[in-house]
């Protein structure tokens, strides 16, 4: 898969409307109510992590450094033993990732899935970044959107 260059996209702060107001089709718990949340000025990425990012390509090294995990997440990855990410084993050398199709060597052009919170969490302070609110998550532009659920039908 090919990898567009990362940008940064900044949005301005102020009050937001987010969540669904009720009517019309589609009315999910999470998305409910309709509320305006306030923030100051962010910036997200142009798009997701993937495999290739930084610390993910080489994935044991930062399971070994307590400096850039959450008090509860180091305490998990000693108690758990882990040392990379769930689905992700080493075999002759080579990073495999087990799917609905089997085992299969990683595509570092794939956007990193099935990690937990802990670990995106220790994957952005160790980029020096912060994973976004829910807020800000939610209020990126539509055709952002679009390109991820495109994204997701080519993996």
């Amino acid at each position: 898969m090919r990898q567009e260059p990362l940008q940064w996209v900044g949005y301005s702060g102020g009050r937001v409307h987010i969540g669904h107001d009720g009517s019309g089709f589609g009315v999910r718990l999470r998305n409910a109510p309709a509320c305006g949340v306030c923030w100051r000025p962010f910036s997200l990425a142009s798009r997701l992590v993937t495999n290739g990012s930084g610390a993910s390509s080489s994935p044991t090294e930062g399971y070994q450094t307590p400096r850039w995990w959450l008090s509860d997440g180091w305490r998990t990855v000693r108690t758990e033993q882990w040392d990379a990410p769930l689905y992700w084993l080493r075999r002759d050398g080579q990073w495999l990732q087990m799917s609905l199709s089997g085992e299969a060597p990683v595509d570092l052009g794939t956007p990193v899935s099935q990690v937990s919170f802990y670990e995106a969490d220790a994957y952005a302070r160790w980029a020096g970044k912060r994973l976004p609110t829910e807020f800000e998550w939610k209020s990126r532009p539509a055709s952002f959107r679009r390109r991820e659920i495109s994204l997701n039908r080519e993996v």
